[in-house]
């Protein structure tokens, strides 16, 4: 799905609105994934907007793709992150995966196992 408004405040509501509208109230999204860290909007911007959907109801957990350890240390100072989806490339490993685990450093230290 995509929308001129990208990352801004108005742009994630206005996903988040759609994919609710299509629900048709019979389901709720569980988990809203911003798919790539984009920088026009400021993270901690775009995970504190997230949070608030959670509060409201409008969304379950917060998610992001193609992300670095980096990244999500970041945007959980924000917001809760509940899932996280990286690439695993035997020709491209990030530091943080070449042991089989995605390790992230936050308020409480979280291991993810990587499956490949």
């Amino acid at each position: 799905m995509s929308n001129s408004l990208g990352d801004s405040p108005e742009g994630l509501r206005a996903s988040v609105t759609l994919c609710n509208s299509a629900l048709r109230g019979t389901k709720s999204i569980d988990l809203f994934q911003i798919a790539r860290v984009v920088r026009a909007t400021p993270l901690s911007d775009q995970m504190e907007i997230l949070q608030g959907f959670v509060e409201e109801g409008l969304i379950g957990h917060i998610g992001m793709s193609e992300c670095s350890a980096k990244s999500v240390r970041e945007a959980n100072e924000h917001a809760s992150v509940s899932a996280v989806e990286i690439e695993v490339s035997p020709w491209s490993y990030e530091d943080e995966t070449k042991n089989g685990q995605f390790y992230m450093s936050t308020r409480n230290p979280v291991f993810l196992t990587v499956e490949r």
